[in-house]
Order: C-alpha cells, then sequence, then structure tokens
C-alpha cells in the first residue's frame, strides 16, 4: 500500500483472508483497497460501486460505505439510490441535516420511486413532526399503487392521530 502497488496489496490481504477469513483488520484493508480503486476508476460500472457500497454498509462499515457513496454520487450525480443510501448512512450515524439533504435528492431524481418517496416522508414524519408533508407524500404513493401497504398502514395512523376517522378507515 505504501508503494502504491494497491492491486498487489489487495492481493496479499486476500490470501491472508483466504487462511484467516475472520481477521477484521485485513478485511478492513482490503475494503478500504477495493472502495478507492472501485470508486476512483472513472470507468468502473456505477451499479458494481454502488453493490460494493451496499457489502461494506452491510458488514458494518458505514465510514467506507459514505466515502464510496459520497465519490459515487459525484461522478454520477443522476444516481439516485446512492443519494438514499446516504440518507439512510447519515441517518445511522446521527447527521440527520445530511440525511434529509439526501433523501430530497433521490426523489428529486426519481420521483417515480416510491420506496424514495416513502423514506422521505418517514423522516418527515418521525424526525420532524411534519404530519401534513409526510401524509401527502403518503397519499401520492397510494394514487400510484392503491395496494402498498406500508402507506396504506401510515397512512391510516396519520389519519387516525388527526381524527379523521373515516379516511383512516
Amino acid at each position: 500500500v505504501s508503494l502504491e502497488r494497491f492491486d498487489e496489496a489487495l492481493g496479499y490481504y486476500n490470501r491472508i483472508l483466504d487462511i484467516e477469513p475472520w481477521n477484521d483488520e485485513a478485511q478492513q484493508f482490503a475494503d478500504r483497497i477495493q472502495v478507492r480503486g472501485t470508486v476512483s476508476d472513472p470507468d468502473a460500472d456505477p451499479e458494481e460501486v454502488y453493490q460494493r457500497c451496499q457489502e461494506l454498509a452491510n458488514r458494518g462499515q458505514g465510514d467506507l460505505a459514505v466515502s464510496g457513496l459520497e465519490s459515487l454520487t459525484a461522478q454520477h450525480p443522476d444516481f439516485a439510490l446512492a443519494y438514499n443510501d446516504l440518507g439512510v448512512l447519515y441517518y445511522q450515524q446521527g447527521n440527520k441535516e445530511r440525511c434529509l439533504q439526501n433523501y430530497e435528492k433521490a426523489v428529486s431524481i426519481d420521483p417515480e420511486n416510491a420506496n424514495l418517496r416513502k423514506n422521505l416522508a418517514d423522516f418527515y414524519l418521525a424526525e420532524q413532526g411534519n404530519v401534513e408533508k409526510a401524509l401527502e407524500i403518503y397519499l401520492s404513493v397510494l394514487n400510484d399503487n392503491p395496494e402498498d401497504i406500508d402507506a396504506l398502514m401510515v397512512a391510516g395512523h396519520i389519519c387516525t392521530v388527526l381524527a379523521k376517522t373515516d379516511s383512516a378507515r
């Protein structure tokens, strides 16, 4: 790594992991090299970079995942799922301002994606207490898909809280 021969270093770390798959230190170094190489390659497939970042997040390496997703969005500013995942990771880190920015960016890029809209609505409801804005989004999701169970449940709950029992029903 210090000689910047990253492919060779990755090969050595992978050999360590073949022998000792539980070696967390080797896994962390290998992950850093892979993210660095994948993200810094302008010809890298954005889907591949995105999948790699998801793997990192799933293994609890949120900081590396954030770094990779930030680089991905810088190279591909129209990649809505990357912004959504950044929102999730920033939320987990307690950075609610960055979380909201990324959720809103994801929805602005892909306003038809129901999951992105529901994540944004969940944030408005749970974190900001903005019931009206959240309900508006859930209702728009239900306009597109009246069978969306998640949106139906939350919209029903909101209507119950607002004492709109007929709408809740």
